[in-house]
């Protein structure tokens, strides 16, 4: 079996820097380059243009720039996937761990810090591939149009360097993974049911295609920022426990070693409160009101008697100077209506 993507260890050696030494043989990385690549880069890539790559046959130019963007992931995330076992070897007497007279085992906090850093570095790698496959959308046109494409060019906010902007500055494309479903079911149930279903098809294939107006960038950035800081707030409450071996578990990290300890989650832990949702329905007002401040830039949201051009019913509606009188008359009638006490 040949190392994937990595002829030699020469090839191999840039990627991942000082995180590797010369000792290690390029034979002993294969299997794990391979199980990475299934694992962590090809959900992305799709295996038909990572099978390509792989055989290097007749590859065109763009396949060819796009290599390297390919192979720094995968560098270092088969550094971090290798890593599980590298202190440890297996024998017909069972599992010792590897030390010599000159050479001592890491301590735990090193070998976590080490995993750490190549994980986070791996996937925010991992991104600048995403967004030069996109930047490039029309040269990979198979991987655009593909189910693992549009996976990723969907989603409104699709990047973890936008919600580092946006809501959370501390946010890597590793943490962003493990939130992006949340963000993803956000953008349905907080974003567009509240749109009509005709203004929301254009505005996503425009979004696709990147030809968005200024408007509607506008409309965007607001709708990313009222995204992110719901999920924000999701995941907090949903990863705050964890499932583990059947059994509804807080993780935590202690002393100098960083050792896990995992104990069972306390009322005030389980209902962690913080004030994401506030701001996310104050930017979800900001685009509503964005929307109806410019109704002209944004026809197919509004009904035909509003001026729009949506005769469907989910159309949005503008009162009328009368229908306003009529609302603003019910409304106080409403307000004056006495309270009952039970």
């Amino acid at each position: 079996m040949a190392a994937e993507l990595f002829p030699a260890f020469s090839d191999f050696k840039p990627y991942v820097g000082g995180r590797i030494n010369q000792s290690v043989r390029l034979e002993s990385l294969e299997a794990t380059i391979n199980e990475t690549a299934r694992r962590h880069i090809t959900p992305w890539l799709t295996d038909t243009l990572y099978n390509r790559l792989v055989a290097g046959a007749s590859l065109t130019a763009a396949e060819m720039a796009l290599l390297p963007y390919v192979r720094r992931p995968l560098a270092l995330l088969s550094i971090f996937e290798y890593s599980k076992v590298a202190a440890i070897e297996f024998g017909e007497s069972g599992m010792h761990r590897i030390e010599s007279d000159t050479r001592k085992s890491a301590y735990r906090y090193q070998e976590r810090a080490y995993k750490d850093d190549a994980l986070e570095k791996g996937y925010d790698a991992l991104e600048v591939m995403l967004r030069h496959l996109d930047t490039n959308k029309a040269t990979f046109t198979d991987w655009a149009a593909s189910d693992e494409g549009l996976v990723h060019r969907t989603p409104l906010l699709n990047y973890a360097s936008d919600f580092r902007l946006l809501a959370l500055p501390e946010c890597d494309r590793y943490t962003f993974e493990c939130i992006r479903p949340i963000i993803s079911e956000v953008e349905t149930f907080a974003v567009k049911k509240i749109l009509p279903a005709t203004f929301w098809s254009g505005f996503q294939t425009r979004h696709l295609a990147g030809t968005l107006t200024s408007a509607e960038k506008v409309l965007r950035k607001y709708m990313r920022q009222s995204i992110a800081h719901r999920a924000i707030e999701e995941a907090i409450k949903s990863r705050w426990i964890r499932i583990d071996g059947g059994r509804i578990a807080i993780h935590e990290d202690f002393g100098d070693q960083r050792n896990t300890n995992m104990t069972m989650p306390s009322t005030t832990g389980g209902s962690l409160y913080v004030n994401h949702m506030t701001w996310s329905d104050r930017f979800n007002a900001l685009w509503v009101e964005y929307i109806r401040a410019n109704s002209a830039s944004f026809a197919t949201v509004f009904d035909v008697a509003s001026g729009g051009s949506n005769s469907a019913s989910d159309a949005w509606h503008i009162n009328t100077t009368t229908e306003q009188t009529e609302a603003d008359c019910l409304l106080i009638t409403e307000k004056k209506k006495p309270i009952y006490r039970f």
